[in-house]
């Protein structure tokens, strides 16, 4: 099942403890109006035999309203035509590949991580492809609301056929849950 990252309806708001992170510095009452040079964010695509659904997913990001984007792909250890696929998208500067050993998902996330150059981190599974104006309003969320430490969408999950078939939403975090789900 294919998944599309929808709008984001509310950010989540996870109090930041102090000293430990420190968010764009915005005013409470200031409108941001998001122009290059707008903070860079670094999308990060951890694929592993991932040809047949990739190119939708490198595509989702070319296809963004917000342009200041760098594309990591991490391919861990594809033993299909995954290199192949995004070849023609390397012509891109702002897109870089790199080739790991299989390793699993989570060691090509932080390898990803590694070789980010960007004020914002977006996650993007292979399987998976943003709307056209995620990034922006994700951004946005995240400048005008400094107390806010991450954002995420819901998903619309989709047949091969890209038929809306249900919806997949995620509970409300508070930073201890967090911490606990992503680290368990």
């Amino acid at each position: 099942i294919h998944t599309l990252l929808s709008d984001i309806d509310a950010p989540l708001s996870i109090p930041i403890p102090s000293g430990e992170i420190s968010p764009p510095a915005v005013s409470p009452g200031h409108t941001v109006t998001l122009r290059n040079p707008a903070p860079r964010v670094s999308v990060i695509i951890p694929a592993y035999n991932a040809e047949s659904y990739i190119e939708k997913a490198v595509s989702s990001v070319f296809d963004q309203t917000y342009s200041n984007w760098e594309l990591i792909i991490v391919d861990d250890g594809s033993t299909d035509q995954t290199k192949k696929v995004i070849k023609p998208f390397l012509r891109d500067e702002r897109v870089r590949y790199f080739f790991k050993e299989n390793g699993g998902e989570a060691s090509a996330r932080n390898m990803g991580l590694k070789h980010a150059h960007s004020a914002f981190i977006a996650w993007l599974d292979a399987d998976d492809f943003f709307e056209a104006g995620y990034l922006e309003k994700a951004v946005t969320v995240l400048l005008e609301n400094p107390d806010v430490l991450l954002v995420y969408p819901d998903f619309r999950l989709l047949d091969r056929g890209g038929k809306c078939i249900g919806y997949w939403r995620y509970k409300d975090y508070d930073l201890p849950d967090l911490v606990r789900d992503l680290f368990r």
